[in-house]
């Protein structure tokens, strides 16, 4: 966030939960001066998570470890594109340049650029937004996951008929 507030010094970041690493957050956050543009709400409901990310200009995700991202899929759910780690299933949520931007684990200085660019290309944060509801809606909206899966073991079952059959 230093190297981001240089160049956009009215951004501001929000970091939403609580855990065991508060107290080095508020000491770092102190530490680097950014208590201007860094704040630490803690723990708010599910309908203020998703009511935030549907404000946010782009969900940031720097995770070192994802199995899934769940928060990546509801910040695409309300249209927030999204940064995050090429890490766990994210890769398999954002396309590069599409919903977001994948960017590679504890690369801070490659973080803050993508960070940067979107903040200087409304035009492509706002593609970008249209991108991530189309995604949402076309590929894990329950109604449209359910019916892929069921096209899935359709098919499945066929091709085993059909082996069997011919056997």
């Amino acid at each position: 966030m230093a190297a981001v507030i240089k160049k956009h010094p009215d951004v501001k970041l929000s970091i939403y939960g609580e855990g065991p690493e508060r107290a080095a957050l508020e000491s770092l956050i102190h530490k680097l001066q950014l208590e201007q543009n860094v704040e630490l709400p803690g723990k708010i409901s599910h309908e203020a998570v998703l009511n935030a990310l549907s404000q946010a200009y782009a969900l940031i995700h720097p995770s070192r470890f994802e199995a899934f991202g769940y928060s990546v899929l509801e910040a695409i759910s309300v249209g927030t594109p999204v940064i995050a780690s090429a890490v766990g299933g994210i890769p398999e949520i954002i396309r590069e340049g599409k919903d977001g931007f994948l960017v590679p684990v504890d690369e801070p200085v490659i973080l803050a650029e993508r960070i940067c660019y979107l903040l200087n290309n409304n035009e492509v944060r706002n593609s970008m937004s249209r991108n991530c509801y189309r995604r949402f809606e076309e590929t894990f909206e329950l109604n449209h996951a359910v019916q892929k899966q069921v096209d899935w073991f359709e098919s499945e079952i066929f091709q085993l008929l059909h082996r069997n059959a011919i056997v």
